[in-house]
């Protein structure tokens, strides 16, 4: 799969017993990432097990959603309404653990040998003599990176980790999702072009966390300040034909031109978006976003109306105001 279907941020835990280096790795990774820090492996280890109580939570809740969606209910206004009421619990679990080796209390191979059902990604930070025992932990699947503490490009190492695997926390929710496709609008997401293309778009948006949904067929995510959007996604596949959409189409009074932008393909209707919505409003239209090289697909953008918008202290850039002042986990 080269593109997630459900994809949501979450902490960065470091644990070191050096203070200094603790703070000043805390530093220098990037504002919008909320990291918390700890000088004791024992910490970590209870925070991992709220975690897994938080993602055991989050994953009943999505599974509850999904079973509404096979009775009939619509997937975007019970995914919408979850975000509105989870208050940024979402948040709290970490994704992704960065621990130190020579720790005098516990090795982190040792503490993360204990993280059994945890998922998220594993980041081991070595000193010079500890490669082997590094290269081990890797071969045994215990960590996905190992980083020596050395490296002068230290900080970027750890940022191009967590962006090319942080993402490791909610697969197992992506693969709920995937449960919910077409065999055609699953194997979309398996062609990288059409990966990148889409998270370029959804970086272009600036949203920080989506899912995809079949039907109506797209993607619905949400801004640091939970704002939410929806990019419709058209192909060849779709269940519904051109023909029905200008159908339907026609019994609205719309100018020429733009209907002969709809029949050219160059303009997308809102209009399934507003049944799922279960909105009567004015119909609105989006030009067509088309991938290089990739046809037969397209997406068009449309805001979703304020009153979906997830409260400050459900969205991210609310809780990830908390960690902005990087301190060690007392």
């Amino acid at each position: 799969m080269s593109f997630e279907l459900y994809q949501r941020p979450g902490k960065i835990s470091l644990v070191d017993d050096d203070p200094h280096f603790l703070e000043v790795i805390g530093m220098l990774l990037p504002e919008n990432w909320a990291a918390q820090l700890f000088d004791q492996p024992q910490k970590v280890l209870q925070q991992i097990e709220h975690d897994l109580v938080q993602l055991n939570n989050e994953m009943r809740a999505h599974q509850r959603i999904i079973s509404r969606v096979r009775e009939g209910e619509s997937a975007m206004t019970q995914m919408l309404q979850y975000w509105q009421e989870d208050s940024g619990r979402r948040f709290d679990a970490s994704s992704v653990l960065i621990a130190d080796y020579a720790m005098p209390a516990m090795t982190g191979t040792h503490l993360i040998e204990q993280l059994h059902q945890w998922p998220g990604l594993r980041v081991l930070l070595t000193g010079q003599a500890d490669e082997i025992v590094a290269v081990t932990a890797f071969n045994r699947g215990l960590i996905q990176q190992y980083i020596p503490k050395q490296t002068q490009d230290l900080a970027q190492r750890l940022i191009e980790a967590i962006t090319n695997n942080g993402h490791r926390i909610t697969h197992d929710l992506s693969k709920l999702w995937m449960s919910t496709l077409t065999r055609e609008q699953a194997a979309l997401f398996e062609n990288p072009h059409i990966g990148q293309w889409l998270t370029q778009i959804l970086a272009e948006m600036g949203w920080v966390e989506y899912v995809v949904i079949g039907a109506p067929f797209g993607i619905l995510g949400l801004n640091s300040n939970g704002q939410p959007g929806w990019l419709q996604i058209e192909h060849q596949g779709s269940s519904r034909s051109l023909a029905d959409l200008l159908e339907t189409v026609e019994t609205i009074n719309l100018p020429l031109a733009d209907f002969q932008a709809l029949q050219e393909g160059k303009l997308v209707i809102d209009l399934e978006l507003q049944n799922a919505l279960r909105q009567s409003g004015p119909i609105h239209l989006a030009p067509v976003i088309t991938p290089p090289d990739t046809p037969n697909v397209a997406a068009a953008y449309f805001p979703i109306d304020s009153s979906f918008n997830t409260p400050n202290v459900g969205c991210w850039g609310h809780f990830n105001k908390a960690y902005s002042i990087r301190k060690i986990t007392e």
